[in-house]
C-alpha cells in the first residue's frame, strides 16, 4: 500500500525548518498530521487521526527530502529503509493545492 502525504508549499519568505511544515495524511478526513519528536532518538513521529503513524529518524533522509518538496513542489517517493510506517511500505510526498 502506498501512503500518500501532502505537505504545503514554502512561502519565498518562509524559514526553512522541518518544525514548521504543515503535512496532512492524503484523501483522509482527519486533517493535519501531528509531529513529535521523541527525545530518546531524535527521530519524528507523524501521526494522524486515523491511526497512520510514520517515523522519520534523524539521520536517514527523509525529512529533508519532505522538505525539498516544500520547496521545489516536486513530489518524491521517499526510500525503503528511510521511515517506519504503520499501515504501508511506500510513501509519496506530493504537494498539497489549496485552493
Amino acid at each position: 500500500m502506498t501512503i500518500v502525504i501532502e505537505v504545503t508549499p514554502l512561502k519565498d519568505n518562509q524559514e526553512i525548518s522541518f518544525h514548521d511544515l504543515q503535512l496532512f495524511h492524503s484523501g483522509c478526513a482527519y486533517g493535519n498530521m501531528s509531529k513529535h519528536r521523541r527525545p530518546d532518538s531524535g527521530a519524528f513521529l507523524l501521526k494522524c487521526g486515523c491511526g497512520l503513524e510514520i517515523e522519520l529518524p534523524d539521520e536517514l533522509g527523509a525529512r529533508e527530502e519532505i522538505i525539498k518538496t516544500a520547496i521545489d513542489e516536486q513530489s518524491r517517493i521517499l526510500a525503503s529503509g528511510s521511515f517506519s510506517s504503520s499501515k504501508g511500505e511506500k510513501v509519496t510526498i506530493t504537494v498539497r493545492t489549496i485552493v
